[in-house]
């Protein structure tokens, strides 16, 4: 199967790794969405807690 991405081959290579006894924890998502330029989906989450206050 071959998956097709709009991401340089190296940015990928240099991403945090992970193996499957990794923990998947917020830390490790923030360093991923930072690594990648992104902004974290938690981001919105957030938002919306305060503005429901």
């Amino acid at each position: 199967m071959k998956v097709f991405v709009s991401l340089l081959r190296e940015t990928i290579k240099q991403s945090p790794e992970y193996t499957e006894e990794s923990l998947l924890t917020r830390d490790y998502e923030t360093g991923l969405y930072r690594h990648y330029n992104r902004q974290g989906y938690w981001a919105d989450e957030l938002a919306a807690k305060e503005h429901s206050r």
